[in-house]
């Protein structure tokens, strides 16, 4: 009897073991987690940059990532241009863009890009609300900035629309012809902050 007793007691307590602790594989649980990097890509989300998409457009684009340079360096007085005449060329390079967000998106995505999507809502929202930012930095920042300032969120943000904007396009979207005309201005903007330094 007491055998019989002990052999169910293990019996219970071993299938009790089998219930509470199952045995699992760490390594299949760590191998079937994402990882950080997918977690941050995909809060990311949009279509990465090809590189194998990468043409004489992007490269030459690519030359506006120079003009960051200038964040780092001082006005010079009696340089290659003057800092007025380079910040009015500055407003008017981003006016005519952030005008085009605001006022006419559809018109100015289906003219950029070869699969028109300009019709989407979403994407007529965020243009818009894009070219109201644009538009608002430009006239708050400029008349009430000092020139030093000024110098550095020229040369900055033209970094970032010269990578955030035509670059990135030309790696993951699919462009028109007429998508040249930011190529060349981001770069002659960030050419004319640069020459304010020299």
């Amino acid at each position: 009897m007491k055998l019989s007793l002990l052999v169910a007691a293990l019996a219970s307590t071993s299938s009790a073991l089998k219930v509470a602790m199952p045995l699992t594989k760490p390594v299949l649980q760590i191998n079937q987690q994402k990882s950080s990097v997918s977690k941050l890509l995909e809060l990311r989300g949009g279509a990465l940059p090809d590189f194998d998409k990468m043409n004489g457009k992007a490269g030459f684009c690519a030359l506006g990532l120079l003009g960051a340079l200038a964040a780092t360096r001082d006005i010079k007085e009696g340089g290659m241009l003057s800092f007025s005449l380079a910040k009015k060329i500055f407003t008017v390079i981003y006016t005519i863009f952030f005008a085009q967000f605001l006022l006419v998106p559809t018109f100015f995505f289906n003219d950029n890009f070869a699969a028109p999507d300009g019709d989407n809502q979403y994407v007529v929202f965020f243009m818009r609300l894009f070219g109201w930012c644009g538009l608002t930095s430009l006239y708050l920042l400029f008349p009430n900035a000092d020139p030093a300032t000024a110098l550095k969120y020229m040369a900055i943000a033209n970094a970032g629309f010269c990578w955030f904007g035509p670059i990135s396009a030309e790696l993951t979207h699919e462009v028109t012809a007429k998508h040249i005309v930011p190529i060349v201005l981001l770069p002659l903007a960030a050419a004319i902050t640069l020459a304010t330094t020299m």
